[in-house]
C-alpha cells in the first residue's frame, strides 16, 4: 500500500469517527414529523425537556454497545415514561391555542398528543371529529379515537359513545351497543351513566321495571342526579316496580325540585308532597342519602332518629369504606364502618373518622349528638333512664327494658380499638360529636353515651376514635 494510500485510509476514519461522535451527540430518540404547519416554539417546548435529560446524551457509541442489553432495557421504560410527559404537554399546548382560538393548530397538537395514548387528547379528538367543530367531520375516526379513550376507562368517552348509539346520532340505533358503554361508566359509578342505563333497560324490556332497571335508577339518585331522583320519585308515587311509598317519593321528588326540574316542581303540587314531607307531628319518619327510612321520637325538646344509622355513604354521595380486617381496622386514621361479627344481617358500626368527617355521615337535617345533647336527654328521663330507652327485646338474661318513649336501643355491641366484637346483648354504646379535652388522651378520645344490662341509668364515657360504635343522629332544630 502507499503512503498516500495510507494516509487517505487514516483521514477516511478519522471523519467517519467524527461524524458518529456528532451523530451520537445529536441524536434525539423522539423524532418528530416535520411539515407540521406548527411555529418552531410549540416543538421546542417540547423538545427541550428532552434532549437535556435523555440518559444517552453523553455516551459514546461505545459505551452503548458494551452495554447493549442494560441499555436497551432502560431505553424503553425511560421512553414509556417520557412519551406519557410529551403527550401531556401537547395535550396543554393544545388547551392554550384552542383557548386563544387558533382551532387548526389546536387540533394538530391534539392529533399528536392522541397518538402518543393521551386518553384525554383521544376523547377531545373524537368528540371533535364526530362534531366537525373547526375540522371537516369524519364520524368514524372519531368513533375511533373515542372508543381508545373509553377502553382505557375513560368515564366521559364511555358515556359520549352511550349517547352515540342510543340515540343515534350518524349512526344506526343501537339499544345493545349503547347499554355496553353505558354499563362501562355506570360501574365506575358515574351517576349520568347510571341513570341512561336504567332507561336503556327499561326500553330494552319494553317499560317493565325489573331489577335491573330499578338499581341503577336507586344507584344514580343516591348519587345526586337530579334527573334520577324525579324518575324514581314517580315510580314510588304510583309504585311502579317498587313498593308505593309515599314517603320516599316525596323525598326524591322535593330534591329533584330544589333542583329545577320541572316535571318534579309539577309532580309535588299535583299530588300534594309537602303533606308527607312536612306534615310530620310527634314521631316521624326520615330517609337518608341510600333511601333508608327510620323513625324518629320526640322526648322533651329533642327529636332523635328510633333505630341505628345504617348508612354506607355519606351525605354527599360518596363511598364510607367497609373494613372487615382487624389490622386494617386497628390502624385506619379515615372513616370506615363494618357489621357487627362481619354479618351484614346485624347493625352499622363506625369508627370516630367516618361520624367527624366533612362530608357528612348525618342525613340532611339532622347531625351528630354533641355530649351536651345526651346530657340534657339523661337530665330529662330521670331516674331509670337506660329501661326507658332500652327495647323490650334483645337483652341478656331478660332483662329488657320498657322503651317508653320509642328509642328502642338494642344491645348490639361494639368493635373495640383493637378489633374485638364485644358485649352483644349486654351494651350498646353511641358516638357523641365532641372529643375529651381534659386528659392526657385527647388526641384519641372521644366522649359516647352507654346503656349497659348492668345499670339502670344510662351514662356517658370514653372510648378511641378506632372504635366501632352505633349512630343516632338528633334532628339539628334541637335543642343543643
Amino acid at each position: 500500500m502507499s503512503k498516500n494510500a495510507g494516509c487517505g485510509l487514516v483521514i477516511f476514519a478519522t471523519i467517519i469517527a467524527i461524524i458518529g461522535t456528532i451523530a451520537i451527540n445529536n441524536w434525539n430518540p423522539y423524532p418528530f414529523m416535520e411539515k407540521t404547519g406548527l411555529d418552531k416554539a410549540a416543538v421546542s417546548i417540547v423538545n427541550n425537556k428532552y434532549e437535556s435529560s435523555h440518559p444517552d446524551k453523553d455516551r459514546t457509541p461505545k459505551d452503548i454497545h458494551a452495554n447493549e442489553i442494560n441499555y436497551h432495557d432502560t431505553n424503553s421504560i425511560y421512553y414509556d415514561k417520557h412519551k406519557a410527559e410529551k403527550a401531556k404537554n401537547f395535550y396543554s399546548l393544545s388547551s392554550s391555542y384552542m383557548n386563544n382560538g387558533d382551532t387548526s393548530k389546536a387540533i394538530r397538537l391534539l392529533k399528536r398528543s392522541a397518538k402518543l395514548d393521551n386518553v384525554l387528547a383521544q376523547k377531545e379528538l373524537g368528540k371533535i371529529l364526530v362534531s366537525g367543530m373547526g375540522v371537516k367531520k369524519d364520524f368514524q375516526k372519531g368513533i375511533n379515537w373515542l372508543e381508545q379513550s373509553a377502553a382505557k376507562g375513560n368515564i366521559e368517552s364511555q358515556y359520549y359513545l352511550g349517547n352515540i348509539y342510543y340515540f343515534g346520532n350518524g349512526v344506526e340505533k343501537n339499544l345493545s351497543e349503547a347499554i355496553s358503554w353505558y354499563d362501562m361508566g355506570a360501574q365506575q359509578g358515574d351517576a349520568l351513566s347510571q341513570f341512561s342505563l336504567s332507561i336503556c333497560y327499561l326500553e330494552l324490556d319494553e317499560g317493565a321495571k325489573n331489577e335491573r332497571t330499578v338499581y341503577w335508577m336507586n344507584e344514580s339518585a343516591k348519587q345526586g342526579c337530579e334527573k334520577a331522583q324525579n324518575v324514581l320519585g314517580e315510580w314510588y308515587l304510583f309504585g311502579y316496580g317498587v313498593e308505593k311509598n309515599m314517603i320516599k317519593a316525596a323525598l326524591l321528588t322535593y330534591k329533584a325540585k330544589e333542583k329545577g326540574v320541572q316535571e318534579a316542581i309539577n309532580t309535588w303540587e299535583k299530588y300534594e308532597l309537602s303533606k308527607y314531607y312536612h306534615a310530620f307531628t310527634g314521631d316521624g319518619v326520615l330517609v337518608d342519602v341510600e333511601g333508608n327510612t327510620y323513625k324518629t321520637v320526640k322526648i322533651g325538646n329533642q327529636e332523635w332518629m328510633a333505630e341505628n344509622l345504617q348508612v354506607t355513604r355519606y351525605q354527599n354521595g360518596d363511598h364510607i369504606q367497609c373494613i372487615e380486617d382487624d389490622r386494617k381496622w386497628e390502624r385506619t386514621k379515615t372513616g370506615a364502618y363494618c357489621f357487627y361479627g362481619d354479618d351484614s344481617d346485624k347493625t352499622v358500626l363506625y369508627n370516630w373518622y367516618a361520624v367527624n368527617d366533612n362530608r357528612k355521615l348525618a342525613p340532611e337535617g339532622w347531625r351528630i349528638p354533641t355530649q351536651n345533647d345526651w346530657q340534657l336527654l339523661k337530665d330529662y328521663l330521670g331516674d331509670q333512664s337506660a329501661e326507658k330507652l332500652k327495647s323490650t327485646v334483645g337483652w341478656k338474661d331478660d332483662r329488657n327494658g320498657n322503651d317508653y318513649y320509642g328509642f328502642a336501643a338494642f344491645p348490639f355491641g361494639v368493635r373495640t380499638s383493637n378489633s374485638y366484637y364485644m358485649h352483644e346483648g349486654i351494651f350498646t354504646s353511641f358516638w357523641s360529636s365532641d372529643a375529651v379535652i381534659d386528659n392526657n388522651k385527647a388526641k384519641n378520645t372521644i366522649y359516647d353515651l352507654n346503656i349497659s344490662v348492668y345499670f339502670e341509668n344510662i351514662y356517658q364515657g370514653t372510648c378511641y376514635k378506632t372504635c366501632g360504635n352505633s349512630v343516632r343522629c338528633i334532628k339539628k332544630e334541637s335543642v343543643k
